[in-house]
């Protein structure tokens, strides 16, 4: 038997890339594996001004995403447009469901226990001064495949409702 579960402590100082993570349905298909990838983040630190970016803002459409993609050849920050940005501090916890668009941004100390892959579609050419190759953005998959993990669905009102979690000690 094993947990099946991967932890990690995160320390971000620049925005890390846009990314989504695929479920499981599409890691049977696409990378011969029973796990997609769920994680969940504890803010353990955060500095001034610390935030996550979680969700596609109202009205994000594929299309958007899709020229987006394209803009971040040259704007480090096309991406981040598309995505709310929401204020973090010590103590927050949010559940990242597998297909839900996020980034941790400047600042975090995050605990992310997660789905034990590694498995993420980051469709943004740059990480800080760092150029991402087509297979760190697709992970060998077609561009067209890759981005077809994306869930439209989750906005700021969905993500504060669902994802967002009150923490509690349990003795």
């Amino acid at each position: 038997d094993s947990l099946d579960v991967l932890v990690k402590a995160l320390d971000s100082a620049i925005r890390l890339p846009v990314q989504a993570h695929p479920d499981k349905a599409f890691s049977r298909a696409h990378f011969n594996s029973e796990f997609g990838k769920a994680e969940s983040w504890v803010v353990l630190a955060a500095r001034e001004n610390a935030a996550i970016f979680f969700g596609f803002k109202d009205g994000v459409t594929e299309k958007d995403l899709r020229e987006a993609v394209e803009a971040s050849e040259t704007d480090k920050d096309a991406m981040e447009k598309l995505l709310n940005k929401i204020p973090v501090k010590p103590g927050d916890v949010y559940f990242i469901p597998a297909k839900a668009v996020h980034a941790i941004g400047y600042g975090c100390l995050i605990l992310e226990v997660q789905e034990p892959t590694d498995f993420t579609i980051q469709p943004e050419r740059w990480c800080g001064d760092y150029k991402l190759s087509d297979n760190e953005m697709y992970l060998g998959l077609k561009k067209e495949t890759a981005l077809g993990v994306f869930d439209y669905s989750y906005n700021l009102e969905k993500v504060l409702k669902e994802c967002k979690k009150t923490p509690s000690i349990i003795y």
